[in-house]
């Protein structure tokens, strides 16, 4: 349904039907210094005064005869979102969202959480207490740990996300994916490659690389929420270059992605590279 918002009053005069076209000031429609027609005219103050963004391309259009109202096209009313509270939530249970935040949300509104290679995770129980706030629940239970989208649409299919505004996490530090090398095998002289894996919590993290003989050649070490210890994917770089500067040689190493877990160093993946020049 489009949203109407009255403008003005103007008393009919005899004989004017309302399919006629008429020219209207700008000032009647606080258009920002232009006239438009009754067919189509940019309502550029009237948009703003709703603190709606939109192109200056937009076009809106005048209803039954612009005598009695003007409203919006309703693609301009597609959901926003601009918050949610709680903005995290563990993947053992449910998460109650009090203050979805936003405008032009509408009853019958639907919301998930969103993101790529996963199932979304969707809102149960959604109340919209009102145009600019939704409360409702996600069961968060098993869902992958990192930071997901959240999406909100209308019955009509118009939609708004925010991106990367929900944090799942696990109240236990796992390797959901475990660790890979971008490029396998190796050759540095193409440039590095990407130790690649997906941690379920913040952690510090400590990377080893050992030879066959198991003399440890390179190690990185990431703080809890840095690159390489963030919830989610992780990707550090190596170069082929060992701790004593010294460029690798040709052969197999085996990599290490460890942590301290109940007191003890854990090594949570590790995976093999094939080094060659």
């Amino acid at each position: 349904m489009a949203v109407f918002a009255t403008l003005f009053a103007v008393s009919a005069q005899a004989g004017i039907s309302s399919s006629a076209s008429y020219r209207i000031t700008a000032e009647i429609l606080d258009s920002g210094g232009l006239s438009g027609s009754s067919a189509s005219y940019r309502l550029l103050g009237k948009a703003r005064d709703h603190k709606i963004g939109i192109p200056l391309s937009a076009s809106f259009i005048i209803g039954e005869g612009f005598l009695k109202s003007a409203y919006f096209a309703r693609i301009i009313f597609a959901p926003i979102v601009t918050g949610i509270t709680p903005a995290s939530g563990v993947n053992t249970g449910l998460v109650n969202v009090i203050d979805l935040a936003g405008a032009n949300f509408q009853p019958g509104v639907s919301v998930k959480l969103s993101r790529s290679g996963q199932p979304d995770v969707k809102g149960a129980n959604v109340f919209v207490a009102s145009s600019r706030k939704i409360t409702c629940t996600f069961d968060l239970t098993g869902a992958v740990g990192g930071l997901w989208d959240v999406v909100v649409t209308n019955e009509d299919g118009l939609s708004g996300t925010l991106s990367f505004a929900f944090k799942i996490e696990s109240p236990n530090l796992e390797i959901v994916k475990p660790v890979e090398s971008e490029k396998n095998p190796f050759n540095p002289s193409t440039g590095p490659t990407a130790l690649k894996y997906s941690l379920s919590k913040d952690a510090d993290v400590t990377i080893y690389i050992f030879n066959i003989r198991g003399e440890r050649i390179w190690e990185y070490r990431a703080a809890a929420g840095s690159q390489g210890g963030k919830i989610g994917e992780n990707e550090v770089p190596w170069d082929g270059i060992t701790t004593f500067r010294d460029y690798a040689s040709s052969g197999v190493y085996i990599v290490h992605v460890t942590a301290m877990v109940d007191g003890g160093l854990k090594t949570l993946s590790k995976t093999k590279i094939a080094l060659i020049k």
